[in-house]
């Protein structure tokens, strides 16, 4: 619940997938390492209901928000490395831990192919052994035209507005 509190106050402030991912981790990591560099455990309650306090039962205490915060901090070094320039074996084997195996061998078998036809058409341009995120994961394509930002929300749960009138 926690998790997807913060991505929702936190959501359509990226224009791409990667740069939206890097955001989120970065943003989690400040709040919940401010809280525990204070020596406290990280608090939110929902915003359209006060007494819904959101980490009544996680973190439940400071040994789960360390855990939390490295495991937090270990995926957010990942997906910097993965923005600079680095071997594609490197490239995959970092998706693979990140995000399964499958996914990862689909979207580095999708750039290389990607990366073959560009070069047919423009020139060599690619060295081969080095990348970048690759466009399926990253976020990169071009934006289909039918493509929409996300609409704002307030999905923290029943806003009393948004619930039927009694009679």
């Amino acid at each position: 619940m926690l998790l997807a509190f913060y991505v929702a106050s936190h959501a359509n402030q990226t224009t791409s997938l990667a740069e939206e991912l890097s955001h989120q981790v970065e943003s989690m990591l400040a709040i919940v390492g401010d809280a525990h560099d204070r020596g406290k455990k990280v608090f939110a309650k929902n915003p359209m209901c006060h007494e819904d306090i959101v980490t009544d039962r996680w973190p439940a205490d400071q040994s789960d928000q360390t855990v939390f915060i490295h495991e937090l901090t270990d995926f957010a070094v990942k997906i910097r490395r993965l923005c600079g320039d680095i071997a594609l074996p490197e490239m995959q084997q970092i998706l693979e831990e990140l995000f399964g195996e499958k996914p990862a061998r689909s979207a580095v078998k999708e750039h290389v192919q990607r990366v073959a036809k560009d070069v047919g058409s423009v020139g060599s341009r690619f060295m081969p052994g080095k990348a970048a995120i690759p466009v399926a994961v990253a976020g990169g394509a071009p934006t289909p035209s039918n493509a929409r930002t996300a609409p704002s929300h307030r999905f923290f749960g029943d806003h009393p507005d948004d619930l039927p009138k009694r009679r």
